[in-house]
């Protein structure tokens, strides 16, 4: 095979797109740091920038298939939108639930005089706010007010984090740990959080919105539904991931922990579109993954396939000090999907420098793609994005990049994968967080997007 082959096999990078196949944020007037994207119609691309240190607007910009910013979006023209809301800092961004209308909410933590809590903010497809979501596009919920003992008829105190830890934490973690959020195709959007009912307790929490960013309370009766594991032995859950099906039920993600004998898990279950948890998946009770080699379960992401409800969810553990992407496939009755793996879960381990898998994708012919980042999950040389393609029956594909995995990896800088669009002729496209040495602390100062033909 010749090198122009080579560069143009599945698993390269796309010389089409920006510079020989990725470009760097910022661009033009966007903001800093990209930590969403989106596929959109005509092979454009969306991308949520979060703001420099201090500003108040956040920037969604749209590009052009060749990755050049998309001037005929914005009021300017510029391909960039900025979105200010008065005395209020959107900050981190969690990522961009695409609507059926072609708009998307753009969600994540927000930084007020009187509050902070969960930002979600609703845009048109030409970046307009639609001004009847929310108060004049965003609805901004108080973390004091998720939870509240009205909602959920029991005393809770909600667990939150302080927004931008040190630099030297597992950037994978100190990006939208506990909180995911999906949208139905009527408008409702789906998003987690995490509750502390009592000292040493704490429960993942499942909520709905309407269409115009009200609290739906024809979910559970009150809006929401707390992640109680029946069967499952622990004091504390976390929901990290969530996917709702054509029928309205909703799958969750997370893991769980139980004090008293150190035992630690992920699991899946589902609830219907009611609230309830869903007696039809694996006879109402989780699905487990657990094994006392491994330790430190997380499960950051979660796809359920159109065609028949099968579901892949994709995290990592660790053994001792290493870390192992873990993807888990299920029928969608919730029973182990037994020609992947031999219905069993299955811990990536090609990288000696360890691996974390952060989004996961269905593709139509039952292989699985999915990213994340190499390394032990402190910012260093290790950290770089990775993307692997899987066969249905749980081999890497040897057509993708020759074998299986392909790192994206720029001179000078660390790369930390944040989000992954798959475009409608299946290419992959990363986005992500660079970061470079910095004194005491490595630091973030920009982003990237990565496209990789298949």
């Amino acid at each position: 095979m010749n090198q122009r082959q080579v560069k143009k096999s599945a698993g390269s990078l796309d010389p089409e797109f920006g510079d020989q196949g990725s470009i760097t944020v910022p661009i033009g007037t966007t903001g800093a740091i990209s930590s969403a994207i989106l596929a959109l119609p005509e092979g454009k691309l969306l991308i949520a920038v979060e703001p420099y240190v201090g500003e108040r607007s956040f920037t969604v910009a749209r590009l052009n298939e060749n990755g050049a910013l998309d001037t005929t979006f914005g009021v300017e023209q510029n391909g960039v939108v900025r979105v200010i809301f008065e005395d209020t800092y959107v900050y981190p961004i969690f990522g961009l639930i695409p609507l059926s209308d072609g708009g998307w909410v753009t969600y994540g933590q927000y930084t007020s005089k009187n509050s902070d809590g969960l930002a979600f903010v609703r845009q048109r497809q030409d970046g307009t706010l639609e001004e009847s979501f929310g108060v004049r596009g965003g609805r901004f919920i108080p973390y004091n007010e998720i939870g509240n003992p009205e909602q959920l008829r029991v005393k809770a105190d909600i667990l939150h984090r302080d927004g931008e830890k040190g630099a030297e934490v597992e950037p994978e973690r100190a990006g939208n740990s506990g909180y995911s959020a999906v949208a139905q195709s009527n408008g409702k959007i789906f998003f987690t959080a995490s509750i502390s009912p009592g000292p040493g307790i704490s429960k993942g929490l499942v909520l709905r919105l309407n269409s115009d960013g009200t609290t739906d309370k024809t979910f559970n009766g009150v809006g929401s539904a707390i992640v109680e594991l029946p069967g499952v032995v622990h004091n504390r859950n976390q929901v990290d991931a969530i996917a709702v099906q054509v029928d309205g039920k909703v799958l969750v993600s997370g893991y769980y922990t139980n004090d008293s004998d150190n035992s630690r898990g992920g699991y899946v279950m589902r609830f219907d579109a009611e609230g309830q948890v869903d007696a039809s998946f694996n006879e109402g009770v989780p699905v487990t993954i657990s094994d006392p080699a491994y330790r430190l379960f997380f499960m950051n992401a979660i796809s359920v396939r159109e065609s028949d409800g099968g579901i892949v969810a994709v995290g990592d553990v660790r053994r001792g000090s290493l870390r192992y992407g873990m993807i888990v496939v299920l029928n969608s009755s919730g029973s182990f999907n037994r020609v992947f793996n031999r219905g069993m879960p299955l811990y990536s381990d090609m990288l000696p420098e360890g691996l974390a898998w952060k989004r996961c994708s269905w593709q139509a012919n039952g292989a699985i793609v999915v990213a994340g980042s190499r390394g032990d999950g402190f910012v260093g040389e290790q950290l770089v994005g990775v993307t692997a393609r899987y066969l249905s029956d749980g081999t890497l594909d040897p057509t993708f990049n020759l074998r299986g995995w392909v790192v994206f990896d720029l001179e000078y800088v660390y790369e930390s994968v944040k989000d992954m669009a798959i475009m409608a002729d299946g290419r992959i496209v990363l986005c992500g967080h660079l970061w470079r040495d910095s004194t005491p602390w490595h630091k973030r100062f920009g982003g990237f997007v990565a496209r990789y033909l298949v």
